[in-house]
């Protein structure tokens, strides 16, 4: 498990992913995809390779994402197909596993230079 913080934008609030009332859990998927993203890049084993992961990018299955939020694959599948044609994410897709990388995850989730050294002198 990560340990650590994300940054959320109150204008999520005004987002498609918040105010479809019909379709909830897809609030709960993208603040967990910005959450499940690496917050600095990782190498991690998959078989007998290593791969490495990118900040803002994470592992999962479409499975684990149907089992995860309650909903089906087919569901899941959509979302991301939605997610992928607002340019919020790309995706690459194996037979083992689906690579997810948010788009412009550093611009939300950079910490700023002076908020960095603000944070180290306190």
């Amino acid at each position: 498990m990560q340990i650590g913080w994300i940054k959320l934008h109150r204008q999520i609030l005004d987002h498609w992913t918040w105010l479809d009332k019909k379709n909830i859990w897809r609030r709960s998927a993208w603040i967990y995809f910005i959450i499940r993203a690496n917050h600095k890049q990782t190498i991690i084993p998959i078989g007998n390779q290593l791969m490495t992961i990118a900040k803002g990018a994470f592992i999962t299955s479409i499975d684990n994402l149907a089992f995860e939020f309650g909903v089906s694959s087919f569901k899941i599948k959509t979302f991301i197909k939605m997610l992928q044609k607002d340019e919020m994410i790309t995706v690459k897709t194996t037979n083992k596993f689906t690579y997810i990388t948010i788009c412009n995850y550093e611009t939300y989730q950079e910490t700023p230079q002076t908020e960095q050294e603000q944070t180290k002198n306190n």
